[in-house]
């Protein structure tokens, strides 16, 4: 049906990650403004607390992102060397920025175990609340245990719109590096 197959948009793994990392910063510029928005409706957020929250929901889309695109490795990869690459690039001098990355990685790791554990509690008992709840406590640390539903409501709809989207998104392209 050759007038009627759209074809694939064919690029390397690194074109790929870097679209899709300039999505996840777009995507949650606007995310941490509506939960910034709501928070401030509950308690008022310090200037830490604003920097924490955009850390860590960056975090959380590169959660999403492993989660969405796990078989693509290669996109993976090159999505967390570029974060890890930023930990580094904010240090004063090689040592400090070695260090940053070598911790960014280690907090990684534990983050990812804690949201894939809160995942697969959802999957269970398909309620979509235990990766929201987990997401919450590392957004806002100084209000823990934030027990709050519409942000938590608000943290499980985007994080299952983006990670739809993100996977609708892959599906237009084709990797010629695979």
């Amino acid at each position: 049906m050759w007038p009627f197959r759209k074809r694939a948009n064919v690029v390397t793994s690194e074109e790929f990650a870097a679209t899709v990392m300039e999505l996840m910063r777009r995507s949650g510029r606007d995310f941490c403004a509506e939960l910034q928005k709501e928070a401030e409706d509950m308690w008022p957020l310090d200037p830490n607390e604003i920097t924490v929250l955009g850390n860590e929901s960056f975090v959380a889309y590169l959660w999403m992102a492993s989660n969405a695109l796990g078989p693509d490795k290669r996109i993976l990869d090159s999505l967390h060397d570029g974060y890890f690459h930023s930990c580094y690039s904010s240090g004063a001098t090689h040592e400090e920025g070695a260090a940053r990355a070598s911790t960014a990685q280690s907090e990684l790791s534990a983050r990812y175990e804690r949201y894939y554990k809160a995942w697969d509690s959802d999957l269970k008992t398909s309620g979509g609340l235990a990766l929201a709840f987990e997401m919450s406590q590392f957004f806002f640390p100084q209000r823990k245990p934030v027990l709050n539903a519409m942000l938590h409501f608000l943290i499980q709809t985007h994080v299952q719109a983006f990670t739809v989207s993100l996977l609708s998104f892959r599906k237009q392209y084709e990797l010629k590096d695979t």
